[in-house]
């Protein structure tokens, strides 16, 4: 989840440097102030001048041809900030590899620096943050200023906020370098995504009810799958009646809520299918679901 200590290190090098630059050009730094010397300002002298780095991103331009010495590295860092993402995200989930930051619309796969996220907020999440979020070596990390708000989630918005986040992470998947390469998510799979992650569960579907109307209506190829996923829910409901009764080791496929047919795999029971239904799109509908 970390940076390595090569990579920290390297960051170091460049991005206070890049602020410090930033802040002697627009005269908030004093031009004989020295780099070390800025590093000795605490955090709160230091957070407007890091402010000041993204309001005037044009500025690494101007740093890189006034840095001959730099080297190729260095410069593809530098211009990989150009793609910065700043604003408030809630951190939903924390893995080994990364942390899950939701925006407005993208789950980024964000890493931390030195210190591992669990030290900032251990298992209490979700938490809504303000940061902006960097591309540094393939990989998407914070600029090492966090603010957390003290902000309390209810049950409702703790639902609210991960069926959204379920919703981002199934249509556009886990952004994992910036820019954002999401050409991918506008075909006819990532609305499939999209509708399933919203029929997930029954909170998800009462609050997404609007628009799953609208993508059916926009999309009606998408019918089947939706058929497909009330079996899904419908299944297990048969599977306690079945259960109830004695019924065992048996395959069974659900046409949203009714049992069309059953075999001992799913194999016979595709082949009863195709002899008893004619119509491709029903086909398409069927779930499929066994004791």
């Amino acid at each position: 989840m970390r940076l390595t200590e090569k990579e920290y290190y390297k960051y170091l090098e460049i991005h206070p440097r890049l602020i410090h630059y930033v802040g002697q050009q627009l005269n908030v730094v004093p031009i004989d102030t020295a780099f070390e010397e800025f590093m000795t300002w605490s955090v709160e002298e230091k957070f407007p001048v890091r402010n000041l780095l993204y309001e005037n991103i044009n500025l690494v331009d101007d740093f890189i041809k006034e840095n001959p010495s730099l080297s190729n590295e260095d410069i593809e860092i530098i211009n990989g900030f150009k793609d910065f993402r700043e604003g408030r995200f809630t951190v939903v989930k924390l893995t080994k590899k990364y942390a899950h930051f939701f925006g407005d619309k993208f789950v980024y796969a964000v890493h931390a620096l030195s210190d591992p996220f669990q030290y900032f907020w251990g298992n209490n999440l979700p938490v809504m943050i303000e940061t902006v979020l960097l591309p540094y070596k393939g990989k998407i990390i914070y600029d090492g200023v966090i603010q957390a708000y003290p902000v309390h989630f209810g049950k409702g918005i703790r639902n609210s906020i991960k069926n959204d986040y379920l919703r981002a992470e199934r249509k556009y998947g886990i952004i994992t370098t910036l820019p954002e390469d999401v050409s991918v998510t506008e075909d006819s799979n990532s609305l499939e995504k999209e509708l399933i992650a919203m029929m997930k569960t029954k909170s998800s579907r009462e609050h997404y009810w609007y628009e799953i109307e609208d993508l059916l209506e926009a999309n009606p190829k998408l019918m089947s799958v939706y058929i497909k996923e009330l079996g899904r829910i419908n299944s297990r409901k048969k599977k306690k009646e079945l259960k109830s009764i004695g019924i065992k080791k048996q395959v069974y496929a659900i046409y949203n809520d009714t049992i069309v047919t059953s075999g001992n795999n799913q194999k016979e029971v595709e082949k009863n299918i195709n002899e008893i239904l004619s119509d491709h799109d029903i086909k398409q509908s069927i779930f499929y679901f066994k004791l």
